[in-house]
């Protein structure tokens, strides 16, 4: 029987902007707007909905919330008990609102689609003696209408008797799946067009705010709102795009959660190779395994960057001094025991023989692109690319870390793979990196480069994947970028003041057959490089004339889609971070080996 009494409904939002994987999240933009804000946004268009309530806990990091909601005509519920305590603030929420009907929001999904919350509050206040709705869809596909729970004020609070664990009260009621028999549920069944396959429609780390961020445009391009019904047949019509947050990890109501520090080199002196490849891994971390991690450095451009990719950021440097700490704003670093594993890749800067007792003691240790004798005490080495100077071979001694090396390690960063999906046209003939001393300023003769399409670039242009990907030739001093050169089909040639290839550029040449000179800035090296670019030019106009001549097949037009590639074979590379994350996560599973250099069987466990 319907009840005739008004009942009131009230959308609690469950928000924090303590975030350990994406801080501040709920104010990061999707298009124009903050995702807060589109959620809000859909919530103040319900009909059955009475009163909208951001529900958070009094940390002064919250503050923005309630700034947020007197702005925007929304009440603010400041929890002044147990922060983690999730069940609790939502009861009490529900008391001081006089709410009924209670709408649990989670703050994470910002495609809630009115009609189908007004229908779910209907549903419920038709049924009075029910206790909550139940979403029934079709077994085998997953509802998209994600974060939202409606139930009576009597089901909180029968919930919140029952939580008494505390993976119980720190989310959202799961009790009510472990006592079914509790609870009155009535059905709704979800229109099968509000279903699919895989869908992940919450936002917890980066790589789901970027697939947010991509739907947002496509519909943009195409004059269409972000609505949930759009973004559901955009996703039908381009299933490829849920590839760009299909790799996140969805936390289970009960796992073991590690803290990861990670300390990097960057900036002046350094380059930002170590930063590049470093941030890319910290992400991957958190999205494949949902571990938070921490950096430290110590160069403010690093930090920024950092920041705007959400991480938590300390100024400081490992077994050495910091530079100096100009923002004063940024936090120094301290050793703390609340980090459960340490990664270090930093450059050649003098350490400490006794670093590590005066760092971070009795942690797991993962030590990047290192092999003097310092790393020694470390868990595992990893050399990301095909440059180690030693063998696994002769590397197996008992008392030696676990070492992993080769192109199965490779870290090739989203941006660089995002921009190589796009097929670009190769237009420039040479892109040079300029670092703090380069070649490029004492050019003999800069005549020679009049006859190229050149573009400059230092390390910390945005742009730079896209230009990387539209060049022939990548002119640099060696680093990691060499790598990413090969990835988007372009040749990379060493830039050198005397002529001669370190040991480095040495080992990757023979690795990937590559016989071309070092390039020098006199009139020498600049010839050699204009007829490298020449003979790169005729043999692209060879392969188009050759296509032209002949009549193309089904698989002719589908090869013509990808640039064409300057030297006589492709390179095969792929992103080895997932590999660098199964050994972490290896190696954190064998954390109880209570010695610090692993024996010989702790190496056999990990591979």
């Amino acid at each position: 029987m319907k009840n005739n009494v008004h009942e009131k409904a009230v959308a609690f939002i469950v928000v924090r902007l303590s975030s350990s994987r994406l801080p501040g999240k709920h104010f990061r933009t999707i298009g124009n707007k903050s995702l807060l804000s589109w959620l809000t946004g859909h919530l103040q268009s319900c009909q059955e909905v009475d009163e909208i309530v951001i529900a958070t806990v009094a940390e002064a990091v919250n503050e923005p919330l309630r700034e947020f909601a007197r702005e925007n005509n929304l009440s603010c519920f400041w929890y002044e008990g147990e922060v983690d305590h999730v069940t609790t603030r939502l009861v009490r929420a529900a008391e001081q609102y006089n709410a009924d009907i209670c709408l649990l929001i989670s703050g994470d999904c910002p495609l809630l689609h009115p009609p189908l919350i007004d229908s779910l509050v209907s549903c419920l206040r038709d049924n009075p003696d029910a206790d909550i709705v139940n979403v029934d869809f079709k077994p085998g596909k997953t509802a998209a209408l994600q974060g939202v729970q409606v139930a009576r004020r009597r089901a909180w609070e029968l919930a919140e008797e029952l939580s008494e664990s505390p993976e119980h009260k720190e989310h959202h009621f799961p009790v009510i799946a472990h006592h079914p028999d509790k609870f009155f549920f009535v059905p709704y069944r979800l229109d099968p067009g509000f279903t699919g396959q895989d869908l992940r429609l919450s936002v917890d780390t980066m790589a789901d705010l970027d697939f947010m961020n991509q739907l947002h445009r496509e519909l943009t391009a195409e004059n269409k709102p972000f609505r949930l019904p759009e973004v559901l047949a955009l996703l039908e019509a381009k299933p490829e795009l849920k590839e760009i947050n299909a790799h996140v990890h969805q936390r289970a109501l009960v796992e073991t959660i590690y803290t990861i520090l990670i300390v990097i080199d960057s900036g002046q002196d350094f380059g930002f190779g170590h930063l590049r490849r470093c941030m890319e891994l910290g992400m991957q971390i958190t999205e494949r395994l949902g571990w938070p991690v921490v950096f430290v450095v110590d160069d403010s451009f690093a930090h920024t960057l950092l920041t705007e990719k959400g991480f938590s950021v300390y100024w400081g440097a490992v077994g050495r001094p910091p530079r100096n700490n100009d923002h004063g704003a940024i936090q120094t670093f301290q050793k703390t025991s609340r980090y459960d594993a340490v990664i270090i890749d930093i450059a050649n800067r003098e350490i400490d023989q006794d670093w590590k007792q005066n760092f971070l003691k009795n942690i797991p240790m993962v030590i990047m692109d290192k092999t003097e004798d310092w790393t020694l005490t470390s868990d595992v080495l990893i050399v990301p690319g095909v440059t180690c100077p030693v063998s696994n071979a002769t590397w197996q001694a008992v008392d030696h870390p676990l070492l992993l090396q080769g192109k199965e390690f490779i870290i090739i960063r989203r941006e660089i793979r995002q921009v190589r999906a796009k097929n670009i046209k190769k237009d420039i003939d040479l892109l040079i990196y300029q670092g703090t001393e380069d070649p490029i300023d004492r050019l003999e003769d800069p005549g020679h480069l009049n006859s190229l399409t050149v573009e400059i670039v230092t390390g910390t242009a945005e742009h730079f994947p896209e230009l990387l990907a539209r060049s022939k030739v990548y002119l640099s001093h060696f680093g990691y970028s060499f790598y990413e050169a090969l990835f988007l089909n372009t040749l990379p040639l060493t830039w050198s003041l005397s002529g001669e290839a370190d040991t480095d550029v040495q080992v990757f040449n023979q690795k990937f057959s590559f016989d071309f000179p070092v390039i020098t800035p006199d009139n020498g090296g600049m010839n050699q490089l204009c007829n490298i670019i020449k003979g790169i030019n005729e043999r692209t106009n060879n392969q188009k004339q050759t296509r032209q001549n002949m009549e193309p097949t089904n698989s002719d037009k589908t090869s013509n889609k990808s640039s064409p590639f300057p030297f006589p074979r492709r390179v095969d590379i792929t992103d080895g971070t997932p590999n660098i994350i199964a050994a972490i996560k290896k190696l954190m599973a064998a954390r109880q080996f209570p010695d610090r250099i692993r024996p010989a069987q702790y190496h056999n466990s990990l591979n």
